[in-house]
């Protein structure tokens, strides 16, 4: 069972990485060089594109090696890297609600004037460099669990 989840772990933990990697290298440069007035009106059209496809990638990504390593402590198997892969995790869900749900938010409802896009466009790829290197490395930790 433990083996199955951390595999399971592994892939779901994987696909979320690169996932947000396109996102970072492909997508946050080319929303940088729209017109922030194009941005402004493509983002409420393409957010919820992006919602269906990262929530349950999400959910799976940041689930499966919370349960991985509960499974590892219930079956007395942990050892402390079983948790690195669970604490990234949690960051990842984390950083979800404490900063991205905002940000989001304020690009789809027009709160933001597109004068000022640059600023908080740039922030949110920032962050978005923060998450994925933090999901890489639970990623690749996850990988040398299943080695």
């Amino acid at each position: 069972m433990l083996i199955t989840l951390e595999l399971l772990s592994c892939l779901f933990l994987g696909l979320l990485t690169g996932s947000l990697l396109t996102e970072a290298m492909l997508l946050v440069p080319i929303w940088k060089n729209m017109s922030p007035d194009e941005f402004l009106k493509q983002h409420p059209k393409m957010g919820p594109y992006f919602f269906a496809y990262f929530k349950p990638l999400t959910i799976l990504g940041t689930m499966l090696p919370i349960l991985a390593f509960a499974a590892s402590v219930l079956l007395a198997e942990f050892s402390l890297i079983n948790l690195i892969p669970a604490v990234t995790s949690c960051f990842l869900i984390g950083v979800y609600f404490v900063y991205f749900e905002a940000a989001n938010a304020r690009f789809s409802d027009g709160s933001i004037a597109p004068e000022q896009l640059n600023l908080p466009l740039s922030q949110w790829g920032k962050w978005q460099w923060r998450r994925t290197l933090v999901a890489l490395f639970g990623f690749i930790i996850s990988l040398v669990i299943l080695i």
